[in-house]
C-alpha cells in the first residue's frame, strides 16, 4: 500500500485434553498434620491469537512501525490452582489474557541500521483470596468470598542495531 506495509499473523493452538503431570504419594502437612493427596494436571482449551502491524517508509533511511497482538490464555476458566486446596490442581500459573502494543522507528546512519521502540503489555485476572489471616479474636480478617484483582503491566524499551559486513569475493 504505497509506502506502508501491513502485516497480519494468527496462531492457533489445539486443546490439550486432561492428563496427569504429577501424582505424588499422599503426605502429612507439617502445619496441622492433615493428609494431603493431590494430583497436578494439565487441561487446556484451544486458543486463537492474532496480531496486526504496520510499517511506513517515510524516507529511504527512516521508517516507523506500530503493532497490536493478543496473547489469550488457554487455561480453562474452572481450573483450580495451587493456592486452592483441592484434590486436583492445574499446572497453569495464570489464566490472564494479555494485550500487546508496540511502536517505534528505524533509521540508517552511516550504513548502520538502528531500531528504537516501546512496547506495552497488560492483562488482569480476578482470584480468590489465597490466605486469610486470623485477627486478634482468632476470627478471619477477610471475608472468604472476597477476591483480589491481579493486574499485570509490562513496559519494554526496544533498541537494536544492524551492521552490514561485506564479504569481498575472490575473483
Amino acid at each position: 500500500m504505497g509506502k506502508a506495509t501491513i502485516h497480519f499473523s494468527a496462531e492457533w493452538y489445539e486443546k490439550v485434553s486432561m492428563y496427569t503431570l504429577l501424582d505424588p504419594e499422599p503426605f502429612m502437612r507439617q502445619s496441622d498434620d492433615e493428609l494431603i493427596d493431590i494430583k497436578v494436571i494439565d487441561d487446556l482449551n484451544d486458543v486463537l491469537n492474532f496480531g496486526v502491524g504496520v510499517d511506513i517508509q517515510l524516507k529511504d533511511n527512516l521508517s516507523v512501525y506500530a503493532s497490536f497482538a493478543t496473547d489469550f490464555s488457554a487455561v480453562k476458566s474452572d481450573a483450580t490452582n495451587f493456592l486452592e486446596t483441592e484434590d486436583i490442581t492445574n499446572n497453569a500459573a495464570t489464566k490472564t489474557d494479555f494485550m500487546h502494543f508496540a511502536g517505534g522507528g528505524s533509521f540508517t546512519l552511516k550504513k548502520v541500521n538502528f531500531t528504537l521502540g516501546l512496547g506495552y503489555a497488560f492483562g488482569d485476572q480476578t482470584i480468590g483470596r489465597p490466605v486469610n489471616l486470623p485477627g486478634g479474636d482468632n476470627k478471619p480478617i477477610f471475608d472468604d468470598e472476597d477476591s483480589a484483582e491481579l493486574r499485570f503491566t509490562r513496559l519494554k524499551f526496544i533498541f537494536g542495531f544492524s551492521i552490514p559486513i561485506q564479504n569481498k569475493s575472490q575473483g
